[in-house]
């Protein structure tokens, strides 16, 4: 699979729930949730990054068996 934008990253998100709880509470999108939405904000800035030409080829490099560009193993 190759890579993603930000946006894509948070509607996957709001697509497919996490089973995620804070305090005993269930959260149910939280993309949107105070506790958690800075986070995804921020993973999302990175998604986007990797589409910048400026950082493509040190965060992303083309994958040898379908030449898509896909995330930089960490």
């Amino acid at each position: 699979m190759g890579i993603r934008t930000g946006a894509q990253f948070i509607e996957g998100l709001r697509q497919r729930p996490r089973n995620v709880w804070l305090d005993g509470e269930r959260i149910g999108d939280v993309s949107a949730h105070p506790a958690f939405a800075p986070a995804v904000a921020a993973i999302a800035k990175l998604y986007d990054l990797q589409h910048d030409p400026q950082y493509a080829d040190v965060l992303t490099y083309a994958s040898p068996s379908s030449a898509e560009r896909v995330a930089t193993p960490s």
